[in-house]
């Protein structure tokens, strides 16, 4: 049986991984909806989501602060198909962003607390 591994993020605790990936991706349809997010505790949840998942991966952002975040399509390619997916975007300007994805980030969070144990 494979137990479930529970993941902090700033303040939070979630029970798993998968509680801690939909916390977020149950909101994208709002977020979407209600335009960029610049304030609130969503913002600072994902905030830092992803400065912990650019820390763990070793990614530099440069000295780019978070201006907001927001959802919107992405396209993507596999196979011989292209499709769009909803996914977060982080801005670091009204015009400069850079699409992540919470479960890559959530699972290397995840993965740097079980090796911590």
């Amino acid at each position: 049986m494979v137990r479930s591994i529970p993941v902090t993020i700033g303040q939070k605790e979630f029970k798993s991984k998968k509680a801690a990936v939909s916390h977020f991706m149950d909101q994208c349809g709002a977020v979407k909806e209600s335009g960029p997010i610049r304030e609130g505790h969503l913002f600072e949840d994902l905030r830092e989501l992803y400065t912990r998942y650019c820390e763990l991966t070793k990614w530099e952002p440069g000295n780019r602060e978070i201006y907001a975040f927001s959802v919107d399509y992405e396209p993507r390619h596999t196979d011989q198909n292209y499709g769009s997916h909803l996914c977060y975007w982080v801005r670091f300007s009204p015009k400069d962003k850079l699409s992540f994805s919470v479960r890559e980030a959530v699972d290397e969070i995840a993965k740097a607390a079980a090796e911590q144990k």
